[in-house]
């Protein structure tokens, strides 16, 4: 597995509950990192965000893919499930990108589409077969040892058992909310939902087959 051209960076804080505070993201090597903070008042240059279950789900997704250790792994999806659950919860925020900011610590090209969309790709979104919704990690750009995780400033890069204890609890702690009331009436409202003025149409996400995996030599 080539080293990663991406770089995420999870910094999380257990001082109460187990909440995401910071993340830094580039796409590329060189670039500079988009730094996002957790709350309103955020230094200058910054991007805000809230924690909420979309970025909970996010947050499960990514510690899950910094587990990965062989290229064969690629091939397992790092999240799967049906209505409520992380993985269609993340699916529908890339196919709506309804929360912009949780699109915006991860930046977009000149085009205006979400870089999120090319680091992870979405298989059986809309359900149509009994398979849940599959999540996997999209390398290049992003490969595992580009994931660095973070609790309480201590790195759990490459130790495995904590990183499993942190999906663990990250698992066990999700809650729907109301997004994940929304997520029930998923496959009748999508394609009823107007797009705005001067929107783009929805990017899709994944063929009818399943995903396409991309690895470097």
């Amino acid at each position: 597995m080539r080293d990663a051209e991406a770089l995420l960076e999870l910094h999380l804080s257990q001082h109460n509950t187990l909440e995401l505070t910071r993340t830094v993201f580039r796409l590329r090597r060189g670039d500079q990192g988009i730094v996002g903070i957790r709350g309103t008042q955020v230094p200058l240059g910054a991007v805000p965000f809230k924690w909420g279950p979309s970025l909970h789900a996010l947050t499960l997704f990514f510690t899950k893919a910094a587990l990965i250790e062989k290229d064969d792994d690629l091939l397992t999806p790092c999240l799967q499930g049906k209505a409520p659950s992380p993985a269609l919860n993340i699916a529908r925020l890339m196919y709506r990108q309804a929360m912009q900011s949780y699109l915006d610590i991860f930046g977009s090209d000149a085009s205006g589409r979400p870089n999120l969309n090319r680091l992870i790709s979405v298989c059986n979104f809309h359900l149509k077969d009994t398979r849940p919704v599959q999540l996997y990690l999209r390398t290049p750009p992003l490969s595992p040892t580009g994931i660095k995780v973070f609790v309480d400033e201590e790195e759990l890069t490459g130790r495995k058992p904590r990183l499993m204890e942190l999906v663990k609890e990250l698992s066990s702690t999700w809650r729907p909310g109301k997004s994940g009331r929304e997520l029930r009436v998923i496959q009748t409202d999508l394609d009823k939902t107007p797009l705005k003025p001067n929107s783009a149409a929805p990017i899709p996400l994944a063929r009818a087959a399943c995903i396409k995996t991309t690895r470097g030599s």
